[in-house]
């Protein structure tokens, strides 16, 4: 059940720090964490009477949780929560790896078999979308990586400490007290001029749900071993950040996906319940065969059904789970060409003056490029001309759905989040 509460807890976590991006750096959004962190433990360390320790394994595994942490905070500022969610929770792979390799201990049949499911899986969700259509940087998915190498370490390193029968309290704490330390430096380069109502209270949620997490998943160290544990939270964290990705960022969740978590479940199963190698062999070609049964035969939506000209029915903005019109009067067209070229035009009318557009440029969205569609469901625009400068040179992903003779297209914009309904002409 610590498992449970702790991954939803730190799936929170990944959702306050990406509503923070592009307004805190994160090695300010950390230090602020661990500060607080630090101050809530010391009066409950001083009343056990504990006494800090940094042992050798405390502090490689600060360092480790340092450099995975700040990583991951990056990736979330770059990359769609999922994607790096997923790629981040390869970290029990590390772990693994890192226990067996101190151990020299070899890996059965039914581990190997089972990173492999993992990895898939995590392969599969990294890759919704290929990272030169999105407009990601490649170094983008290497940090995210990176940063679960760190956390693998920093949770055999936690293994070893809860085997050592140190007290959770004192664990978290010293762990805490290293982060701050590090952080630090780098917060104090990047500190903000001024910090509104909104994100204090997003960074104090971070503080409070990290703190939280901490306590929680050192207890559930000390009950099994750091590879079952940290196999949970790769299945479970995931999962819960698909279905933020809908509800709280208008992502779809595609076939692929759902094969991905497919992996996920099944390497998470096999690595808690060991079978025998008949049975592993025949567990291999039914996991392959459901694969290879859940690849479509084409794409959601053909470039056949997107080439033409679409009228705008409705453009509504998600916030809060909770959709409100874009503008008062919103009219447009949206043009997908031969050769991939698209354009688009969205305007609106100003209620006082029905035949006359507001003429705010907030109120206007100009934009063509080219277009090309991704395996799944997604649409990106790759702008290359734009009323607005700072559109130009990017990529605007959109996930489609077919509704007859309109589409509805959903994902982030400059707004935030949106939906967008469209009527062929």
């Amino acid at each position: 059940m610590e498992i449970v509460i702790a991954s939803l807890a730190l799936s929170a976590i990944g959702i306050l720090v990406k509503t923070t991006t592009g307004q805190v750096s994160p090695a300010f959004a950390l230090c602020i964490r661990s500060l607080f962190h630090v101050l809530v433990l010391t009066p409950f360390i001083l009343k056990a009477g504990f006494r800090v320790q940094l042992k050798r394994e405390a502090l490689l595994r600060g360092i480790c949780g340092f450099a995975g942490m700040i990583l991951y905070f990056v990736s979330l500022q770059k990359l769609p929560l999922t994607l790096a969610t997923s790629i981040f929770w390869s970290a029990p792979v590390f772990t693994l790896i890192f226990s067996h390799a101190a151990e020299r201990k070899r890996f059965a049949p039914h581990e190997s078999f089972s990173i492999g499911l993992i990895l898939i899986g995590i392969f599969l969700l990294s890759g919704q979308n290929d990272a030169h259509t999105m407009g990601f940087e490649l170094s983008s998915f290497a940090i995210a990586l990176l940063s679960s190498v760190g956390i693998g370490g920093s949770y055999y390193y936690l293994g070893t400490l809860t085997r050592a029968k140190e007290a959770p309290l004192s664990i978290t704490y010293s762990f805490s007290l290293l982060m701050f330390l590090f952080s630090a430096p780098f917060a104090l380069s990047s500190t903000p001029k001024s910090l509104s109502a909104p994100m204090i209270g997003a960074l104090m949620g971070i503080a409070v749900l990290a703190i939280f997490y901490q306590f929680l998943i050192t207890r559930a160290y000390a009950k099994t071993t750091p590879d079952r544990a940290a196999t949970m939270q790769v299945t479970l964290i995931p999962m819960i950040s698909i279905l933020a990705d809908r509800l709280l960022f208008a992502h779809s969740l595609t076939w692929l996906s759902t094969t991905a978590l497919t992996f996920l479940l099944a390497g998470n199963f096999i690595k808690r319940y060991p079978i025998s190698l008949p049975r592993l062999r025949a567990a291999h070609a039914l996991i392959i065969l459901v694969f290879l049964s859940t690849l479509p035969k084409a794409l959601a939506i053909t470039e056949k059904e997107l080439q033409g000209t679409w009228s705008l029915v409705s453009f509504s903005k998600v916030e809060d789970g909770r959709e409100s019109t874009w503008c008062e009067k919103p009219f447009g067209t949206l043009s997908y060409f031969a050769g991939n070229r698209m354009s688009v035009s969205i305007n609106c009318m100003n209620p006082a003056a029905p035949d006359q557009v507001t003429g705010n440029p907030a109120d206007m969205v100009f934009y063509s490029g080219t277009y090309s569609i991704d395996t799944g469901d997604a649409v990106i625009h790759h702008v290359q001309n734009s009323s607005d400068p700072t559109r130009i040179g990017h990529d605007h992903i959109r996930y489609a759905k077919a509704q007859g003779n309109r589409i509805e297209l959903t994902g982030m914009g400059s707004k935030g989040p949106l939906r967008i309904i469209w009527e062929k002409l």
